[in-house]
């Protein structure tokens, strides 16, 4: 290998690192600025889109739901244990369903609104 050979070999080796090193220096600014931004847990949308939506206490047990899930989704409030309770649907006629669960969340009754 000649000396000029050398030479190109070693500022293809320094042209890859500096490009290496710029990218983490970019990486590591991009990380702190995201670190510092001000973060709210109180937060306004304009809109949201989901299929569904879980509220859940604080043992993640799930309080309500809206949704187009299971059973034709709808409406559904349950209890602290997260039994079902109550619930607002539409059928596949698309008529008004309205259901009341007893305390084990069973024995529901829907009736047409």
């Amino acid at each position: 290998m000649t000396t000029d050979e050398r030479f190109e070999a070693l500022e293809k080796t320094v042209g890859r690192q500096r490009i290496t090193i710029t990218a983490l220096i970019l990486v590591a600014v991009a990380a702190v600025v995201m670190a510092a931004a001000p973060q709210s847990r109180d937060a306004t949308f304009e809109t949201i889109t989901a299929k569904e939506l879980f509220i859940v206490n604080d043992a993640g047990k799930v309080q309500a739901t809206l949704g187009v899930g299971e059973n034709g989704g709808g409406l559904s409030i349950n209890n602290k244990t997260g039994e079902r309770v109550v619930q607002l649907k539409a059928d596949e006629n698309g008529n008004g369903l309205v259901g009341a669960y007893n305390p084990k969340g069973k024995g529901r009754t829907l009736q047409p609104w």
